[in-house]
């Protein structure tokens, strides 16, 4: 299977589609009336129907065309989703991942309640960090976007190099220089060799000197600390936890044909129907 990755389905079809959400939801009644209810996904997915009648042969031969290079239900595409392919910064956040990635989310708010949709997909991003717009590119404090996974990595705002790390029940590390750092504050390890389990791990700092900090790591069993890769160890310092990422734009929804059979009909010349043609979201 693969992901057609540079095709969208043709949005003057998508356009006019019956779409909307689903959940699986295991429902048990029991003889007095209650009912003992089970959600089986934590993410909806949705479906859709871009079945018409009344299509020109152009935009028939369109749909024949997709339809045969996505071979039915064999590889994915983007769909975009007329009724929810926009976010703005209220919706918008962004989720912490290893290596100083994040993932992009949108919100869904009624009340005091909110449900979170994980965004692969995206066509346009705009981020923000406490308000203030993140330029594209590799400089400090800027972000590359991953359109594929919908995936933001910042570069760091600095880094430090690594002197010592000790193997501890509560590791403390040394660092080659002043660290400049506050307790509570997140720090995230790349290293080259040694203490590997460490690399790509972020963690919270209790500062205990201007060169040194605490890390809530047990790290008696790790390896130990390669003192001759010091200067490639380094600590990664970018966005805190008390800052608020949030994003703008648009996006598309990873899906498939729900069917490897297509029925069209010619009504008359040049005026064609389509059957039922059910495309479903997939996870990416």
């Amino acid at each position: 299977m693969a992901f057609i990755e540079d095709q969208r389905f043709p949005e003057s079809i998508s356009y006019g589609a019956v779409s909307g959400p689903e959940f699986q939801t295991e429902v048990i009644v029991v003889n007095s009336g209650f009912e003992s209810r089970n959600a089986n996904w934590e993410q909806s997915r949705a479906r859709y129907d871009v079945g018409h009648k009344g299509r020109n042969k152009a935009t028939t031969d369109e749909l024949i065309a997709f339809f045969r290079n996505a071979q039915g239900r064999a590889h994915g595409f983007r769909f975009k989703d007329w009724t929810d392919f926009q976010v703005n910064h209220a919706s918008g956040r962004l989720k912490k991942l290893p290596r100083l990635t994040f993932k992009l989310q949108k919100h869904y708010s009624t009340g005091a309640s909110r449900y979170v949709r994980d965004i692969s997909k995206p066509t346009s991003v705009e981020v923000k960090r406490n308000g203030a717009v993140v330029n594209v590119g590799t400089l400090a404090g800027q972000y590359v976007l991953d359109k594929t996974r919908g995936l933001v990595q910042f570069a760091p705002d600095r880094v430090i190099g690594i002197a010592m790390i000790t193997q501890a029940v509560t590791a403390t590390v040394t660092t080659t220089s002043a660290h400049g750092l506050r307790s509570g504050m997140v720090v995230d390890f790349s290293l080259q060799a040694g203490m590997m389990p460490l690399n790509d791990v972020s963690a919270i700092v209790t500062v205990i000197s201007p060169t040194s900090f605490t890390v809530a790591i047990d790290t008696t069993t790790y390896p130990s600390f390669s003192t001759g890769s010091a200067n490639n160890s380094m600590l990664r310092i970018s966005v805190q936890p008390d800052e608020l990422l949030t994003w703008q734009g648009e996006f598309d929804v990873p899906a498939r044909f729900d069917t490897d059979t297509m029925q069209i009909e010619v009504i008359d010349k040049d005026i064609y129907s389509w059957g039922q043609i059910p495309i479903v979201e997939i996870r990416v």
